[in-house]
């Protein structure tokens, strides 16, 4: 293993590659491709477990997910049908993060 300062050592880097794809049944609106990498390093010994890590290093905005269809809307007279409408929604992807955790094993 890797020692530094007495301390066991990892690094790691991952990526997350989704390819662009059709958001909708007629295959209109495309939502296009992206790549999140990630980067973590972690000094432990046998009590404490020190982890730093970055999350979406590139700060890649291309949106999570892309819904669009109906939305059913309720009227509030029983006699009357629900009405459909279009509907669009966007989640968004969580931007760069830079984060320390800290683990004690008693």
């Amino acid at each position: 293993p890797n020692d530094i300062f007495g301390l066991r050592t990892s690094i790691r880097a991952d990526v997350r590659y989704t390819g662009e794809s059709f958001i909708d049944d007629l295959n209109l609106f495309e939502q296009p491709d992206s790549a999140i990498f990630n980067l973590s390093a972690t000094l432990r010994n046998d009590n404490v477990s020190v982890r730093l890590f970055v999350n979406n290093v590139t700060d890649d905005d291309t949106p999570q997910n892309i819904n669009v269809g109906a939305l059913e809307i309720e009227n509030e007279n029983p006699t009357v049908a629900p009405q459909n409408v279009g509907g669009f929604s966007v989640v968004p992807r969580r931007p760069r993060e830079f984060g320390v955790s800290v683990n004690y094993n008693f």
